[in-house]
């Protein structure tokens, strides 16, 4: 039910509190006038009001201490009667006499004489009323002209007397300090119920009069007689030389207040005074409405807890014055059974002036039963693949009416995924009362809400706040959004968890066998000790077998980080029924977590065969052969021990099989194998090896090589010098010996010798020497060497062989230093005597020979 009160403030004047004619209407739901959960329904209230008001008396301070301030407080009182509006009364009293501050005709010098006509601004008289005619106006022009006929003047009377003219208090009677004054000669008409306030303005020194019968509270006083009459007192002041203290315990006993005042008094410092002066009068209307838990107001509410205690809610818009008024309440009912479809118990509340409330009632409606729709999530699966997120659900309808049937139209019924951060939704079609119905829902994998970027649970959920369209009665409710429109929610939504997200698969070949391994990670939610689990199967694309055949093999799931994990599978092979090495095998993983929901991703890799591995152990690239047929021998490993059925060696220049060696024996792929290459001439050969095994083969080559002589063939030069390098200043002469020799067979060969940066002969000027070689039989030559340029040279010795055709090369180091003065000691012999060492080398060998 939705119950309307009234209270009050300054804004709205009441003279007395009464309600009557209170009625209300209800216009049920569109179309077909039926009372659904959720759906709009407009109230219709009318009342009659006569409302009490505000009198405000402002008594003003006009003796020369107001000089400053008195423009400042001319335009804030001005501004405060704008505020209170036509209805409002009040007026405004100064405290001194006369037309202007020169003119004293309407005084003895000290006070303020007595006239009989106060009200006449031209004429003598004592603190006076300064608006137009008898008593309080309502009119906002007067008001704001009184307040501009406030100025400074020559006599003037003090806060008691001034404030005792406002409110009425008593005949002529003693100011409190022996002066007689004249005061309550005018009658305001302040209201028995109505809320009233004396509002005191003062700067320095107040006139001739007292302060003390405002705070005196004692039986006749003052201050007991405007507590005893309902008046609020309250000071605006500055600067007093005395006074504050009875300000304060006027204001204190009447529930008013002290306030200061600057010297040049700002509206924004007035606005905040006389605002809360407003506000503490207490005498404003607003109209408020009490929801319980079994409506709510679409104007203003809280969308939070609906449901549990009563809240108020503000209508902006109530019609808040005196006379027949109406308001339209568009709420909605928020439970189920036979209810009231006006709100139940509506009444207005109206606050009285000393804080109690009158209750003021409206008629009883009929009551009717709440139709309702009840979703529940019954069943849901959810299954991510290489592109998208695939979501089927089963949603049941336990209400007493259709979804979205021709009589409950609304505009969407949603299904939704949703975060913390976003939501994903689709339309969900009619569900008849007491049926289920399947809804689809498609997600990318690049949207944000699975993309792995935000790794979190997610939640299916059954919209319980859709768009009502339509009216309710005359009010248009195009996006009327209902926060509860079932009578139970709690299974309205299901969590499914992160669909996991199975990327980045990998395959590791196993080493020596027809077999891999395969790993994916996997972003699934590992905040728990059990996170899920993974599966896969395996198919051959060469054929339609399928390992396991009867479903999936389990793998291993197992936390990374954060949250990501791995599935593993850590050996598929050759050994399965149905597959071969070289088959190409499609992998489905799958991934599991706690809610049920999957992911899925595939990949291919073929079963691995590792050809054989061949070892050329000779000849090798480049390497010289020096018999006739040449010995091809290799190595075979098979990685994975298949036997060998196949071995072929090739010419590759000629493009010519050498040998072939079908299923040579070996041991479990494994041996060395030799082919031979028959009547090689010298020259330059390139050949290859092919070994197969029954699932791939391998080619080695091209592998060069050179027929040759032998080495026992070729004529051997040996230097004979007790240093690995000769030394020869620059110009200078060297001598040395070679000894040539040959192992095999004597012939006749021609000796050169030649040099860069040196100049080289035989010990008789020639630069070559033909003879015959024995075997055992070294023949010995002299060499003489002229130095040319400085620096690292070298001796060359060119053996020529022409019964085989070779040219044998012997270097030998030479190094050409500056020539050094003459005297100096120079390590080494010199020429001389190296030719005489020469000479008598020779002599000694031919007499041992």
């Amino acid at each position: 039910m939705t119950l309307i009160f009234f209270t009050a403030s300054l804004v709205i004047p009441v003279y007395a509190q009464s309600a009557d004619n209170l009625d209300v209407s209800a216009n049920k739901q569109y179309p077909g006038s039926e009372y659904v959960l959720g759906r709009p329904v407009e109230s219709t209230y009318e009342y009659n009001l006569d409302l009490r008001s505000a009198q405000v008396a402002f008594t003003v301070d006009e003796t020369y201490s107001m000089r400053g301030p008195m423009n400042g407080v001319r335009d804030n009182i001005k501004w405060f009667f704008e505020q209170l509006g036509g209805d409002a009364e009040g007026t405004v009293i100064g405290s001194g006499c006369g037309s202007s501050s020169t003119d004293y005709s309407d005084s003895d010098g000290y006070h303020c004489l007595d006239r009989p006509y106060p009200g006449d601004n031209y004429g003598p008289g004592e603190p006076r009323d300064l608006a137009p005619g008898q008593g309080l106006i309502s009119n906002e022009n007067d008001l704001v002209d009184a307040a501009d006929n406030l100025e400074e003047r020559n006599s003037f009377e003090g806060p008691d007397s001034t404030v005792s003219e406002a409110v009425n208090y008593g005949p002529e009677s003693s100011d409190y300090t022996g002066n007689i004054g004249y005061y309550g000669d005018e009658d305001y008409n302040w209201g028995s119920e109505a809320s009233k306030a004396i509002i005191w303005v003062q700067s320095g020194g107040a006139g001739y009069g007292s302060c003390s019968g405002i705070s005196d509270f004692s039986s006749g006083g003052l201050g007991r007689y405007m507590e005893n009459n309902n008046f609020e007192f309250y000071a605006i002041v500055r600067s007093l030389s005395g006074c504050r203290s009875n300000f304060e315990t006027a204001a204190s006993n009447t529930g008013g207040k002290v306030y200061d005042l600057s010297n040049d008094p700002s509206s924004e410092d007035w606005q905040d005074i006389l605002g809360e002066i407003s506000s503490s009068l207490d005498t404003s209307v607003r109209l408020n409405g009490l929801v319980d838990q079994y409506s709510y107001s679409e104007d203003d509410y809280d969308e939070d807890n609906l449901q549990g205690n009563h809240r108020n809610f503000r209508f902006l818009d109530a019609p808040e014055s005196s006379g027949q008024q109406s308001l339209s309440l568009t709420w909605r009912p928020v439970d189920i059974g036979n209810l009231d479809i006006k709100s139940g118990e509506s009444f207005i509340e109206v606050e009285q002036s000393d804080g109690s409330f009158q209750n003021f009632y409206f008629n009883n409606q009929q009551v009717s039963e709440v139709k309702y729709v009840d979703f529940e999530l019954s069943d849901y699966t959810v299954e991510r693949d290489d592109s998208q997120v695939n979501i089927e659900a089963e949603i049941a309808n336990n209400g007493n009416v259709d979804s979205l049937g021709p009589a409950q139209t609304s505009s969407p019924r949603e299904l939704f995924v949703k975060d913390s951060y976003s939501t994903i939704s689709t339309n969900i079609s009619s569900i008849s009362a007491g049926d289920t119905e399947n809804v689809t829902l498609s997600i990318g994998n690049s949207n944000s809400i699975v993309d792995g970027n935000n790794i979190e649970d997610l939640f299916l959920h059954v919209d319980a706040q859709g768009f009502w369209n339509g009216k309710s009665g005359s009010v248009s409710v195009p996006e009327a959004r209902g926060e509860v429109l079932e009578p139970n929610e709690d299974d309205n939504e299901v969590q499914i968890g992160y669909p996991p997200r199975v990327r980045d698969i990998q395959f590791n070949d196993i080493d020596a066998q027809h077999a891999f391994g395969v790993e994916a990670k996997v972003d699934i939610l590992t905040d728990g000790n059990d996170f899920g689990e993974c599966r896969l199967k395996f198919t051959n694309q060469e054929n339609s077998n399928k390992y396991p055949s009867s479903g999936w093999v389990e793998g291993q799931i197992s936390e990374i980080n954060g949250d990501t994990a791995s599935c593993t599978y850590d050996n598929f092979n050759s050994s399965v029924s149905g597959f071969e090495p070289t088959d190409n095998v499609e992998v489905n993983i799958t991934a599991e977590n706690d809610e049920g929901a999957t992911g899925w991703n595939t990949d291919s890799h073929e079963i691995i065969n590792r050809p054989p591995e061949v070892t050329v152990l000779e000849p090798k690239d480049n390497e010289p052969v020096w018999e006739r047929d040449a010995s091809l021998r290799i190595t075979v490993d098979d990685p994975e021990a298949d036997n060998i059925e196949l071995i072929e060696f090739n010419d590759l220049i000629d493009n010519q099989l050498i040998e072939s060696m079908p299923n040579p024996p070996d041991v479990n792929g494994e041996g060395t194998f030799t082919g031979e290459w028959q009547d090689l001439n010298l020259g330059e050969y390139e050949w290859g090896v092919e070994v197969e095994d029954k699932w791939g083969s391998t080619v080695k080559g091209p592998f060069p090589f050179e027929r040759v002589v032998s080495q026992n063939y070729r004529v051997q030069n040996t230097v004979d010098h007790q240093y690995s390098s000769l030394i020869v200043d620059e110009g200078g002469q060297a001598s040395m010996f070679f000894d040539s020799d040959v192992v095999t067979d004597n012939r006749t060969v021609t000796t050169y010798v030649e040099g860069d940066g040196i100049d080289a002969e035989y010990s008789d000027g020639s630069t070559q020497k033909t003879y015959e070689v024995d075997t055992g039989e070294p023949d010995r030559f002299q060499l003489r060497i002229e130095a040319l340029d400085t620096g690292s040279d070298e001796l060359r010795i060119i053996t020529e062989d022409d019964s085989v055709s070779t040219n044998t090369t012997t270097t030998f180091p030479v190094y050409v230093r500056e020539s050094v003065e003459e005297g100096q000691s120079v390590p080494g012999l010199s020429f001389y005597y190296l030719v005489f060492i020469g000479l008598f080398s020779s002599l000694l060998y031919f007499a041992l020979l």
